[in-house]
């Protein structure tokens, strides 16, 4: 149940990052939910979920320097 409720909060920040209004909210919220994610992948061993979500923070980390 423990897993769960750390997707359930990855889940819920990506929805934050849908209702933000600046770019930059957007990314922040959807970085945090995407690294909730990389650690549930991994607790999970869902390894497609931890890999793409690693890769989705990057991006949002680039974007977020590049500002």
């Amino acid at each position: 149940m423990t897993y769960e409720l750390i997707g359930i909060a990855g889940t819920i920040l990506i929805l934050i990052a849908f209702s933000c209004n600046t770019e930059r909210q957007i990314r922040i919220f959807d970085a945090a939910g995407a690294a909730l994610f990389v650690v549930y992948g991994i607790l999970t061993k869902t390894w497609s979920t931890a890999v793409l979500n690693a890769l989705l923070i990057v991006i949002q980390i680039v974007k977020l320097r590049k500002r």
